[in-house]
């Protein structure tokens, strides 16, 4: 795998790649072209057509301290040090490392749930520092108002904005619809599987039309059969909407196969150890990309990466080096 600052997509065969220096990585072209697929999101646009792309998200030098007092102590964790990289337009880019190195932190800056001690967050060159419209999170557990029925879960987002309840409910079961529960809209969270559940808050976080999606751990609370199919539901969804996904995940089979670059941090304090291109072609979920020889190299190349600092913070030593598909969880 190389490393490179945005991602690799389908590149059209009759059109030679266009390339230009940035900052000592790598602009590559991509773009978007329609196709079908079954499932949620069926008829999206299923690859990208050929355009230089463009940043969306800069970090600059982020750090984030946390302070406390237990009992008379002055406490203090270093949780990030100095993390810098762009975003671009319509990336999947992926955040991985061990436990405890910032990776919520740094999400939850980027969606200004909290704030940064130095550096700033830029969203198509402008600095934020209170969530917009232009962002929207997925979190791990699903975060439904139990006593709401699916359809006005999803409408909340557009209520909290004063939007016209006629509009907002024709915007929520359109969404409803893309994600396959337009036919639960009168269900009550309890009555649906996590799955289901899991896609109702993406669905919520969809109908405000946000340019990018920030999704901490979103398949985490799900087993591990539905994860795969949601894995690839997403994927198929996120084709057709231009959006940008920063996710957040311990696992490396997930990073690799939904990404097009993956930002490793090391352990705390987060620091970029590196920045991995995922070259897989898309859409992947029209062919075996697990059994693809390139999803095995890079899987086993984030391994290499993060393995020291998983066994060192597990107290388990050395070992020899993982040649399986099976590693420790990153939890």
């Amino acid at each position: 795998m190389r490393d490179a600052h945005v991602p690799s997509r389908d590149r059209p065969r009759l059109r030679p790649e266009r390339r230009e220096a940035d900052q000592g990585y790598t602009i590559a072209a991509s773009g978007r072209q329609k196709g079908g697929c079954g499932g949620l999101g069926a008829g999206v646009a299923t690859t990208r057509s050929p355009t230089i792309a463009t940043q969306m998200i800069a970090l600059d030098s982020i750090s984030k301290t946390f302070r406390w007092v237990a009992k008379g102590q002055q406490h203090e964790v270093l949780a990030l040090d100095g993390v810098s990289f762009d975003i671009r337009r319509e990336e999947f880019l992926s955040i991985i490392g061990p436990s405890g190195c910032g990776k919520t932190t740094l999400l939850r800056i980027l969606g200004s749930l909290i704030e940064p001690d130095a550096g700033e967050v830029r969203i198509e060159g402008r600095a934020v520092t209170k969530p917009g419209p232009e962002r929207a999170m997925v979190f791990q557990q699903f975060g439904l108002f139990p006593w709401k029925t699916v359809l006005d879960n999803v409408k909340f987002p557009l209520k909290v904005r004063r939007m016209p309840d006629a509009e907002a409910t024709e915007r929520a079961r359109a969404q409803l619809v893309s994600v396959g529960l337009d036919k639960f809209e009168s269900s009550h969270p309890h009555q649906l599987s996590g799955g289901m559940q899991q896609r109702v808050g993406l669905a919520r976080a969809l109908v405000a039309e946000p340019d990018i999606l920030l999704m901490d751990e979103p398949f985490g609370a799900i087993d591990a059969q539905t994860r795969e199919a949601m894995q690839e539901e997403l994927m198929k969804l996120v084709a057709g909407t231009g959006k940008t996904v920063v996710f957040v995940t311990h696992d490396l089979d997930e990073a690799v196969l939904l990404s097009d670059r993956v930002v490793v941090l090391a352990r705390r304090p987060g620091r970029i150890r590196r920045i991995m291109q995922i070259e897989l072609p898309r859409p992947r979920w029209e062919y075996d990309a697990r059994g693809d020889r390139r999803f095995a190299e890079a899987r086993r190349e984030l391994w290499e990466l993060l393995r020291g600092d998983v066994r060192d913070d597990e107290g388990l030593g050395e070992a020899p080096l993982d040649r399986g598909r099976t590693t420790p969880a990153l939890s």
